[in-house]
């Protein structure tokens, strides 16, 4: 007889029985996991990520707070934890960059490793999202068998007012939580306050675990979950009643239609090393053994080959190259925007919500449209330049060759000190930008990557400013970096 499988997660408060789940299937499902701030939450998601990873299912953590690394050591600190791979991160092995996501889906798709993607230090929440876009959107495409993913700070990703700046990465996240179960993907979603959460990737849960919740908001989206499940009334109100005093490890399991559960449980320990921001340093030992068990160099070579080769471009290549890219991702964004807006269910949309969709996607569209204007003048310039089109002073002032990343972010960190938030945004952009048009770009292209208008009071004073400050300069209307100042 064949044993069933089981993740064990810890004991009934109610009958002092080891609260168990059978693995078939569970690793497709979508479970929920909110608690405030210290109620333990992250510490039993990974107790039940443990679990999965022993019984051989591959999990990806997608981790904007730099905590998941720990997976890889032993509980006392000194030794090798579980095989997982850290990406980014302070303790990564792997540097992480925005356009990563898709190669990352790949090696998880074709190795089977669970993995942790820690987002913390990556430069804007912007990069975050297109990360985990871009890992979910080529996961959904190629993944032949069941992997879980973790998402730590859900309402990042799947917020409850879908904005024009996460439409993207949650029209990604909503076709894997609605049908990713037939592509073999099941998800745990993490959130200090589940009305944080979209309604509509809430009400696809499966199973709610609920640790201490003490304002009346988030024990309002709980209750409000349960009766949308069907749950008793009488039963509903035994279990809320007992949110605002759970202990600390200790959470309801809610799943009336799949566990068909309603139980307090205290979860087990850790069987990994659980790191502690706030104890003795000298209480973390470990040295040199983060995620051991996937040894660096290997995951290394392994992890190269589903990185894209680089071809050698000459300058001007290079230019029209970065604009065919770009060009190709906000068609990707405006395609991603759409579905997400077609997927949002008729029944819980307001005539506002609809005003609002359609302002946001017509706004979409104008930008797509400035920003193509604005790239295509760039590249006629660089033309124009390359053609001689230009007087002998005005081409010799143009860069004769392209600053580091790192000249051009230490750059701005250090002017951004004295700057005001609307030159400080200008300059951040155009830092952004530097990579792709080091030669400068249009005022409108700035204003449109800015979120400012080029005809506006505030984006023209600012501008002005910074060209006084010796920051900018301007040349046949184009905005560029002080080259003196990249030397």
């Amino acid at each position: 007889m064949v044993q069933t499988k089981v993740l064990t997660l810890g004991r009934s408060v109610l009958n002092d029985k080891q609260f168990e789940i059978s693995l078939a299937r569970a690793a497709t499902k979508k479970l929920g996991v909110v608690g405030i701030s210290g109620s333990g939450k992250t510490h039993n998601s990974a107790v039940l990520v443990e679990q999965f990873i022993r019984q051989g299912v591959p999990v990806v953590i997608f981790d904007p707070v730099g905590r998941w690394w720990d997976l890889g050591i032993s509980a006392d600190g000194k030794g090798k934890g579980l095989p997982i791979a850290v990406i980014g991160g302070q303790r990564g092995q792997i540097e992480l960059t925005p356009e990563m996501g898709g190669a990352i889906a790949r090696y998880v798709a074709e190795m089977r490793v669970p993995t942790v993607i820690d987002l913390s230090q990556m430069r804007s929440k912007s990069h975050w999202r297109q990360v985990v876009a871009d890992f979910g959107n080529t996961l959904f495409e190629i993944n032949h068998a069941p992997v879980h993913l973790v998402i730590e700070e859900a309402p990042e990703f799947v917020p409850q007012r879908v904005m024009e700046s996460v439409a993207g990465v949650y029209g990604a996240m909503d076709k894997l939580i609605r049908i990713g179960r037939n592509k073999g993907i099941g998800m745990t979603l993490i959130a200090q306050r589940p009305q944080m959460i979209n309604k509509d990737a809430l009400s696809q849960v499966n199973a709610l675990i609920v640790m201490r919740l003490t304002d009346p908001g988030s024990i309002d989206a709980a209750r409000d979950w349960l009766d949308a499940q069907g749950a008793e009334s009488d039963l509903v109100n035994t279990f809320i009643g007992r949110l605002p005093a759970l202990a600390d490890g200790t959470g309801l399991v809610l799943s009336p239609a799949w566990l068909k559960t309603f139980d307090c449980v205290q979860f087990h320990r850790r069987e990994t090393f659980h790191y502690d921001p706030e104890a003795d340093e000298d209480a973390f030992t470990a040295t040199g053994n983060i995620a051991q068990a996937v040894d660096t160099d290997s995951l290394q070579k392994a992890f190269a080959k589903f990185i894209p080769a680089k071809t050698q471009l000459t300058k001007s290549s290079r230019v029209e190259a970065a604009i065919v890219e770009r060009a190709e991702r906000l068609q990707k964004e405006n395609d991603e925007l759409r579905t997400a807006l077609e997927t949002q269910q008729a029944d819980t949309i307001t005539d506002e919500d609809v005003q609002q969709q359609i302002a946001l996607a017509v706004n979409e569209r104008d930008a797509q449209i400035a920003k193509l204007t604005g790239a295509l003048a760039a590249i006629n310039e660089q033309i124009k330049t390359a053609l001689g089109g230009e007087s002998a002073a005005e081409s010799a002032s143009l860069p004769s060759h392209m600053a580091s990343a790192n000249r051009v972010t230490a750059l701005v960190q250090k002017a951004s000190e004295k700057l005001d938030k609307t030159e400080k945004k200008i300059l951040e952009t155009l830092g952004d930008l530097y990579p792709m048009f080091p030669s400068g770009v249009r005022v409108e292209q700035l204003a449109v990557e800015s979120r400012y208008s080029a005809n506006g009071g505030a984006f023209g004073g600012a501008l002005a400013r910074l060209a006084k400050r010796r920051l900018i300069v301007r040349a046949s209307g184009m905005i560029r970096f002080n080259p003196d100042l990249l030397r």
